[in-house]
């Protein structure tokens, strides 16, 4: 019956169009006729096939090879997706398609090799018992009629499709929540069959491209698909032939960063309003610690019911409580405060006590706090030297030796104690010393913060939400790591960074230059909020960075110039081979680089014109962080030498990994805020040491030449310590007193070379006379003349004594700092921003730049610098400079709009900000000239005796 029915639907469906293909003497005739024709054949047809075939058992194979049944899905839809049920839903076309050759048939029509039949056919024919594995409540879409297309082909291939919704368990991982990615699968599988009998193949996973609008809270990143045995649990011996599909959903976050993240970021930077609340104000700070924890309550705790109780916690939670923990520190922070207050005066008061228990000094001491005054006298310059000859013993040795007291009475070294004591109790109020705790409050608790939200970030990934793969935020960020923090300082170990080629050792000065960044910033902060702003000053701050970019720039890939020629020596005469791998040979490395840094570091010195590759180092006339990016762009040349004499014996890529922790070891040697480092200043560098070579005062020239190490320095009798009561000042010699970026690079080599020689006494009588002294000038120390005793070290002359010649610096110090107006200053400062943004994109992906980019981009920081400098130095072609660089830029990115990126926003954002600088410079020259048209135009009017009315 089932057979009549369909038969008659195909008839009816297909009998117009067999009917045109009669003839046409009599249409109506024929056409019934071949429709009862086509009605009889169809009808023996599918009785043929139906009756052909047993439809409770599958096909087989000739050859007994298992059934393939290829699986299609098309998902049209997806969701709801639950949390709480561990559970996800989805629409979507189902298509099966296998070869059942009892189905074979010859055709009625050769054109028509397929039959389309009605979904009640299905119950007529062999189908596989194909399920969903991980399924829970799965229907087939039933209206109006059961959704379900079947097909045979003349050939037994059988193509069943069907609209399905599935519903599946997805196990859900949800400790990075709500910052997490899920992999939702389907499995499908035979209910009854085994492998040796059946098995699926995949075809294809289709996604409409409309649904990623259809998920509130999820997006769709890609699909993965799977072919699979699995054992039978019934007979462990057989497998089960499986499909497996993961839908990857990583969920959306803007409600949570609206409704979550944002307010309570905003509450715990709240409770940091009471660090500049005065410590007297009780009610308002309490009141508002009080206020941030409920607040912190309310918000954080408020979505925590639409989440599954699962046993761990997710990254929500710990975001929460860590805000929670931040909200409580701010609020014991107060409670210390009002301790330590306490705990200082009782100190006080007992110091004071304790001078007055003795009482044979009791009318001494009583003089001395204000009793008697003219018991005895101490005045405040003796107090002074004394505090200054405390100051100077290191603290180790204070520890373990006491205070030692020089041959004075006991009658004076207590009168001393109690007046250092009452100038103590006097000059440092209480109350100012506990604010120091907020003072420190106010830096410590947003860095930490800071830092914490940071590391938040690596672990949920919100770098690749927040900001592109290739974006400076992304970069910088993504490195500030503990890794790149302890690469900084030196901490190393042999396993982790021993390699066997230099292709595979990273760029380490890129990896920690974000750190670097942190430590500018920190230091100039701690700088300003100590009161020692007169350590810094943004002009020789952004000079310092400029000739840090310039040297890189001037570097290939970021690597020393040197490692090409020490390939080259390595593969053709080198000595001896140590093995990469081998921690002695990294340790050999170690010392035997330093030592060579050593020689390379004072010939560069003492070398005649290799000075002029070395000098910009020294110019800076302050000492901070930025002065360690002071660096030559041609200061490699120098050093080449020293390099590749390890070439002969150790391995390039070991040599080249030392290379780069010599550099960034010594960026923290170059600080003020660091004092005498112990016993660690016996063997290695410190910052105390370093400040004596970068110091003009003459026991300090020629000095502490050390990178890691200071023992070469103590070898060969060229080590300084720092003396507290001559402090060193520095500069060069003689200061430069100009920030033009090419002349603090260049110019000294060209003076060592050409002028010095040349040089002229008070009676013009030539310094160096002769041929060989004018050759002696280029290759002698800096500051040799004839008769200056010298002395031979390594290939070069050295001088017996460096200081000769060398003036005490004037007191008080004058720094070259001309004045500039503060419009220039923002401008610089804001567009320096942006400069470092794109070096940084430079120096990331200089490998992938073409020459022609890299040489562009070189001589845009060439000009760019030039410019900046010209500012600083309050050069009147300075606006015409800036004009003129910005339109060049502009051209620049005119032809880049028609490359394969286009206009890029961040391309349209560069030409607007150059558009406005254009715009800027032009208007205030026009200004400027106005101004000074009509300043001229008054005082010819009044030197004509007009009378001039001013409105104000």
């Amino acid at each position: 019956m089932v057979t009549v029915i369909f038969v008659s639907i195909f008839a009816i469906i297909h009998g117009g169009q067999a009917a045109s293909q009669i003839g046409q003497l009599n249409p109506k005739r024929r056409a019934t006729t071949y429709n009862t024709t086509l009605i009889k054949d169809t009808t023996d047809l599918l009785t043929g096939i139906i009756d052909g075939q047993d439809k409770y058992f599958r096909p087989i194979n000739e050859d007994n090879s298992p059934l393939e049944v290829e699986v299609d899905i098309s998902v049209r839809s997806m969701g709801p997706i639950s949390e709480q049920k561990m559970e996800f839903s989805l629409d979507c076309y189902f298509r099966q398609r296998w070869i059942d050759k009892r189905l074979i048939f010859k055709p009625i029509d050769p054109n028509k090799r397929e039959i389309p039949l009605a979904s009640s056919m299905l119950k007529e024919i062999w189908v596989p018992d194909t399920y969903i594995r991980n399924g829970r409540s799965s229907y087939l879409h039933t209206l109006t009629v059961p959704n379900i297309l079947l097909r045979v082909r003349a050939d037994g291939q059988v193509h069943v499709s069907q609209r399905l919704t599935i519903r599946s368990r997805c196990q859900m991982f949800l400790k990075k929540f709500p910052m997490d990615t899920q992999a939702c699968p389907i499995e499908i599988g035979s209910l009854g069959y085994f492998a040796k009998d059946v098995i699926y193949k995949w075809k294809n996973v289709d996604l409409d491209k409309k649904m990623g609008n259809m998920l509130s809270q999820y997006q769709i990143l890609n699909t993965t698909r799977f072919e699979e045995h699995v054992k039978d649990y019934r007979y462990p011996d057989r497998n089960i032939s499986t499909l497996k599909v993961f839908f990857k959903l990583q969920r959306q976050q803007g409600y949570y960063i609206l409704q979550i993240y944002t307010p309570c970021t905003l509450v715990v930077v709240m409770s940091w309003v009471s660090f500049w609340i005065n410590k007297e104000a009780s009610p308002a700070r309490v009141s508002l610690g009080i206020m941030t924890v409920l607040s912190m309550s309310t918000i954080g705790f408020g979505l925590r019911t639409d989440l599954p109780k699962v046993s761990h916690s997710t990254a929500l939670d710990v975001y929460i409580l860590s805000c929670f923990g931040f909200l409580f520190a701010a609020m014991v922070e107060y409670a210390v405060i009002n301790y330590a207050q306490i705990v200082y005066i009782r100190k006080q008061v007992h110091d004071l006590k304790g001078l007055e228990q003795n009482s044979a000094m009791r009318m001494f001491t009583a003089g001395l706090i204000g009793a008697r005054r003219d018991t005895i006298q101490v005045d405040d310059l003796e107090v002074e030297k004394e505090e200054a000859r405390r100051a100077a013993i290191p603290w180790w040795k204070r520890i373990w030796q006491g205070e030692q007291q020089g041959n004075t009475s006991m009658f004076y070294r207590v009168a001393m104690k109690a007046a250092i004591a009452k100038k103590t109790l006097g000059n440092r109020d209480p109350a100012q010393v506990v604010n120091r705790i907020d003072a420190v409050s106010q830096v410590i608790f947003p860095t930490l913060y800071i830092l914490y939200a940071k590391n938040k970030m690596n672990e949920t990934q919100w770098l690749d939400r927040v900001f592109s793969n290739t974006s400076l935020g992304h970069r910088l960020l993504d490195r500030l790591t503990l890794t790149n923090l302890r690469h900084a300082f030196y901490l190393i170990s042999p396993y982790e960074t021993s390699v066997e080629s230099i292709n595979l050792v990273p760029n380490y000065n890129a990896e920690v230059s974000a750190w670097w960044l942190v430590f500018l910033a920190a230091e100039f902060f701690i700088l300003f909020l100590s009161g020692h702003d007169d350590r810094f000053a943004l002009n020789d701050s952004i000079t310092s960075i400029c000739a840090g970019m310039l040297s890189q720039c001037f570097k290939f890939s970021g690597r020393a110039v040197a490692i090409f020629l020490y390939v080259i020596v390595w593969d053709n005469w080198r000595i001896l081979e140590l093995p990469w791998d081998s921690p002695w040979t990294w340790i050999l490395c170690l010392f035997f680089q330093d030592f060579m840094y050593y020689l390379g570091h004072r010939a560069v010195h003492e070398a005649g014109f290799f000075w002029g590759l070395h000098t910009i180092h020294h110019s800076s006339e302050y000492y901070n962080f930025s002065t360690a990016l002071r660096q030559a762009a041609i200061q490699d040349a120098g050093l080449a030498i020293y390099d590749c004499i390890q070439a002969f014996f150790i391995p390039p890529p070991i040599f080249l990994v030392h290379r780069y922790f010599s550099e960034i070891f010594q960026f923290i040697m170059h600080t003020s805020l660091i004092d005498t480092m112990g016993p660690l200043g016996l063997v290695f560098n410190t910052p105390s040491h370093h400040r004596v070579h970068h110091g003009r005062n003459p026991y300090c020239i020629d000095k502490n030449y050390g990178g890691v190490f200071i023992i070469w320095d103590k070898m060969f009798n060229t080590f300084e310590a720092e003396r507290s009561e001559d402090p060193p000042i520095y500069g060069l010699v003689t200061n430069e007193n100009t920030f033009n970026q090419i002349y603090l690079q260049f110019h000294v080599v060209w003076d060592m070379l050409f002028l010095k020689s040349r040089a002229k006494n008070a009676k013009g009588e030539p310094i160096f006379p002769g041929v060989a002294n004018k050759i002696k000038a280029a290759v002698f120390p800096p500051g040799w003349q004839p008769g200056v005793p010298i002395t031979p070290f390594f290939h070069w002359m050295s001088m017996v004594d460096p200081a000769y010649g060398v003036p005490e610096p004037q007191k008080p110090v004058v720094k070259y700092n001309p004045p500039i107006r503060i419009l220039v200053k923002i401008y610089i400062l804001a567009y320096f921003v942006l400069f470092m943004a794109i070096f940084f994109h430079f120096e990331y992906d200089r490998a992938h730049l073409s020459y022609l980019d890299c040489t562009l981009k070189i001589a845009f920081f060439v000009l760019t610098m030039q410019c900046i400098s010209a500012f600083f130095d309050a050069k009147s072609y300075a606006r015409y400079l800036e004009i003129l660089r910005c339109f060049l830029v502009l051209i620049y990115y005119a032809v880049l709009l028609f490359d394969h990126i286009g206009a890029g926003t961040h391309r349209i954002f560069v030409i607007s900000i150059h558009i406005l600088a254009i715009f800027l410079w032009t208007a205030d020259i026009l200004y400027e000239k106005c101004s000074c048209s009509k300043v001229a135009e008054v005082k010819e009017k009044e030197k004509n005796g007009v009378e001039i009315s001013v409105i104000s």
